[in-house]
């Protein structure tokens, strides 16, 4: 996504282009003349702006409720808390530094160096420990449900916690000294382990999503076999299952994601002469890193309305009523594990 070119200042007049003076993952900036690069600056500024506020009021809201209600403070929405916490922080760091820097961009047709490196550390730290996170959430559903009797003594809260600890930290390293290593011109490969790590981790959700969901049809053939009821009919099983699908559906949201970046990826090798016209390369810039930024407000919304208390704590909060199944619902759910 972004151009390993070195860049050299010079004085620029409204026919040229205005570029960093030194190595760092930049773009090119499209030439002032471009009305087509200035239509999607303005758009992708609106929509981040637009897309910030709930970004932030809705992962604000997770953490809050979480917080306040002790009832909630359990293993499985520990997890999706700090997943919460992560996305509030690209909302409130990535989100904003985008907007600060492409505002700039259009007022001055000039690169701002500053923004841009803090806006490609926030990013590059922060999607790197949502990635982390999400393996967080998938293992958690993979113990819970092929090793439901080792669930007590493999997964607690403290050590959920040292975990997300743990991945932040190895992240954070990973990533400053990757990007230290690359502005000095250092051939260390540091990054090159990091992005072996993930894909090694990346293997491994596979490979726990496979094991989950043949254990889920294998409950379900039970059930068609024997027309009886069986462990899945049991509350716990089913919340369990839907958990499963949960983090299935949050992984994939990741994912398309970053789908654009394999889309230009593959459009620049087929396409060579697209990307010699600046502002097109500049515009499917700055919507790459819009979309990159919208799984931080997907996330809240997606495991929201699926983990039915904590939606329920929510709704409390913004001052609605439950409705009097859903009350009779909730109090027969087992106390260990929210619904």
């Amino acid at each position: 996504m972004y151009s390993n070119t070195n860049f050299t200042s010079r004085d620029t007049n409204k026919n040229t282009l205005a570029q960093c003076n030194m190595k760092i993952p930049s773009s090119i900036y499209w030439h002032s003349s471009s009305e087509a690069a200035k239509v999607s600056t303005i758009l992708t500024i609106t929509l981040n702006v637009l897309t910030m506020p709930m970004t932030l009021f809705l992962n604000a809201l997770i953490i809050f409720v979480v917080w306040k209600n002790p009832s909630l403070q359990v293993e499985r929405v520990i997890v999706l808390a700090y997943l919460a916490l992560t996305d509030f922080l690209i909302g409130l760091t990535c989100q904003l530094l985008f907007i600060a820097k492409e505002i700039l961009q259009f007022e001055t047709n000039k690169v701002h160096c500053g923004l841009g490196i803090a806006f490609f550390l926030a990013m590059g730290l922060l999607k790197g420990v949502e990635f982390y996170q999400l393996l967080g959430i998938l293992y958690e559903r993979y113990v819970a449900i092929i090793h439901p009797f080792q669930y007590s003594t493999r997964i607690t809260v403290k050590r959920l916690t040292y975990a997300t600890i743990g991945l932040w930290t190895v992240n954070t390293m990973i990533f400053l000294l990757s990007f230290i290593t690359y502005i000095l011109d250092m051939c260390l490969y540091i990054g090159i382990v990091g992005t072996i790590l993930k894909f090694v981790i990346f293997v491994c959700m596979v490979y726990w999503y496979a094991k989950i969901f043949a254990a889920i049809r294998r409950q379900k053939r039970q059930i068609d076999q024997q027309q009886q009821n069986t462990n899945m009919n049991n509350p716990h099983t089913q919340r369990s299952h839907k958990g499963a699908i949960t983090a299935a559906l949050l992984l994939g949201c990741f994912l398309l994601s970053f789908s654009p970046i394999f889309f230009v990826i593959q459009l620049s090798q087929r396409s060579e002469v697209i990307f010699k016209d600046s502002s097109v390369w500049r515009t499917l810039q700055q919507w790459i890193e819009t979309i990159i930024c919208f799984s931080a407000l997907l996330n809240p919304i997606i495991y929201g309305l699926r983990t039915r208390r904590l939606k329920e704590k929510c709704w409390e909060v913004l001052g609605f009523q439950h409705d009097i199944d859903e009350v009779v619902s909730h109090n027969a759910c087992v106390a260990t594990i929210p619904c």
